[in-house]
């Protein structure tokens, strides 16, 4: 099963601690970027959806967004 396909059923705690786990790109993440992903519910399902104006109204930052969303591209695009 390639990597989009097995994050897309993750949970937003299970997408949480892939982000704080994974080796594929160093995230500069904090705890309360992560509190942001998980209180919105953000799960693997729409983490695939998710656009950098979604990442900036839930309260993260831009070097975060920047971060995250330049993951989700890689993974989508098969990079990873």
């Amino acid at each position: 099963m390639d990597l989009h396909k097995h994050i897309e059923s993750w949970t937003s705690k299970e997408l949480a601690s892939f982000l704080k786990r994974q080796k594929l790109q160093v995230l500069h993440l904090e705890a309360n970027d992560f509190s942001i992903l998980n209180n919105k519910r953000i799960t693997g399902s729409s983490f695939f959806h998710i656009s950098k104006d979604d990442l900036r109204r839930s309260g993260l930052e831009l070097g975060p967004i920047i971060e995250i969303y330049s993951l989700k591209e890689k993974i989508v695009s098969g990079i990873l």
